[in-house]
């Protein structure tokens, strides 16, 4: 686990927000997993995975790049480029359209 997320309990006892780090000015991605009062919240230890328990005893499992290409589909409205990819989420993922069913960036294929 790297030191460039944080997760906490949102405003109301429903959600968790989550910020990264590498940008301050970014606002959290929020995840609302359902009406019950919020129990407990975890990273995995590789960071790819959030867990979220409610008072109910229900449990939701994210997978935070998927969690965070939706963010960024309702954000930016397009795919991003590959050098917005190299620079937010680096060279170790392989690139991918971060929106499935929008037009590649640009109409260029990629």
């Amino acid at each position: 686990m790297d030191d460039t997320r944080l997760v906490a309990g949102g405003i109301d006892a429903a959600d968790v927000r989550m910020w990264d780090l590498r940008e301050s000015t970014s606002p959290p991605i929020t995840f609302r997993p359902g009406n019950a009062e919020l129990r407990s919240v975890a990273l995995s230890t590789n960071g790819a995975y959030l867990a979220i328990g409610d008072m109910d005893g229900n449990i939701w499992m994210y997978r935070l790049w998927s969690a965070a290409a939706d963010y960024l589909c309702t954000r930016v409205s397009r795919n991003l480029s590959r050098e917005e990819w190299r620079i937010h989420v680096g060279d170790s993922i392989p690139y991918e359209r971060t929106c499935p069913n929008l037009p590649p960036t640009g109409g260029k294929p990629q």
